[in-house]
């Protein structure tokens, strides 16, 4: 049987597309189309169910085969195979954590992410703060650059991976450092179990943290945010009701994938 799949890469968290209604995929398979040396390669993958004109819902699977309720930089690159099937913008895209509103701004895509009902919080874990952003991140201020992923990173986000308080799934954990004009953030992901070029949500948390936005509200200038993969900018017209995640993605290449 064969299947197309659509690469997507958003700030170099990439992913492949492919229509629910042409068929669906096994876990089995969908580790072995993430594969970087014997599949397609991704960080995940995601099949869209056409809803309406309007309105998509997406099966989202990290690339062990596990399944995502939320992914912000899946999301916006959700917004580009959308723009690229010529599907209309702004769209709904619906998800398991809730519906996402996509958007196209100037070359790049924003998803906005709804919380009513899911109120933010933060909890101390001694040495990180947990918060859910639509999937669970231990946020961590890192004293130096932390693009090095040096071995200390890695040994600190196994401490905090299974933390009990994010429930069965363990959280991913995000370490960021401030800088002139934002800060910088890596997120080491479950489901990858490695640090990705970027994170949407781990951006979303990043930014809430480290400008203290739950006590402090959200900055008007919005916060910038740098992963090894792009710039990306959080803004909120409403905290803490919604997010808004600005940033690049772009179809990289479409592949025939025989099963």
């Amino acid at each position: 049987m064969k299947r197309i799949f659509t690469k997507v890469e958003a700030a170099g968290n990439d992913f492949l597309f492919s229509d629910y209604a042409e068929g669906t995929v096994t876990s089995e398979e969908i580790r072995l189309l993430c594969d970087r040396n014997f599949g397609i390669g991704a960080d995940g993958l995601v099949e869209m169910e056409a809803l309406t004109a309007e309105s998509t819902r997406w099966h989202f699977f990290n690339r062990d085969g596990s399944i995502a309720a939320m992914c912000g930089n899946a999301a916006r690159a959700a917004a580009a195979w959308l723009f690229a099937e010529g599907k209309t913008l702004p769209h709904r895209l619906q998800t398991g954590f809730g519906e996402i509103m996509l958007s196209r701004v100037g070359g790049g895509f924003e998803a906005r992410v709804r919380y009513v009902g899911k109120a933010l919080a933060e909890t101390a874990l001694g040495g990180a703060t947990l918060i859910d952003t639509g999937v669970p991140h231990a946020v961590i201020e890192w004293p130096s650059s932390v693009f090095e992923r040096s071995q200390q990173m890695r040994e600190r986000a196994a401490q905090f991976r299974w933390a009990k308080q994010a429930g069965t799934a363990g959280t991913n954990v995000t370490f960021f450092n401030r800088r002139e004009g934002g800060i910088d953030a890596i997120t080491f992901e479950r489901g990858v179990e490695d640090f990705t070029l970027s994170c949407g949500t781990g951006v979303l948390a990043a930014a809430t943290v480290s400008s203290a936005a739950l006590v402090r509200g959200w900055p008007s200038e919005g916060v910038i945010v740098r992963n090894p993969g792009a710039e990306l900018k959080v803004v909120s017209n409403d905290f803490p009701k919604s997010l808004t995640l600005i940033g690049p993605a772009r179809v990289v290449f479409r592949a025939e994938w025989e099963s």
